[in-house]
């Protein structure tokens, strides 16, 4: 739940504030167990002061990536901004659902 909440925030952010055209959210799952999601768009980039007044998204984006283990990154690009988010997964993780065994 807590990585969907951060994309939906990341999704979200870009629309919002950066005005942006495109985004592309992309995910590796390693052989070290390891899942990788990378959301970027070609937005306006995000703003150097990222402590604004009344603006909590982006401090909720890392308490939830706390919760999940996971070192979340958000770097202004050139043209938009990157959100990268790394976590630890165990295999039972990705087959939760699946059978009904």
């Amino acid at each position: 739940m807590h990585l969907l909440q951060i994309v939906r925030e990341a999704i979200v952010n870009a629309i919002k504030h950066a005005q942006c055209e495109n985004i592309e959210i992309s995910y590796l799952i390693t052989d070290e167990h390891n899942v990788w999601f990378n959301i970027i768009d070609d937005g306006s980039g995000i703003l150097d002061n990222r402590q604004q007044y009344n603006h909590y998204g982006l401090s909720t984006m890392q308490q939830r990536a706390d919760e999940l283990g996971a070192t979340l990154s958000i770097n202004r690009l050139s043209k938009g901004t990157e959100v990268k988010l790394m976590f630890p997964y165990q295999q039972s993780m990705l087959t939760q659902g699946m059978n009904n065994e």
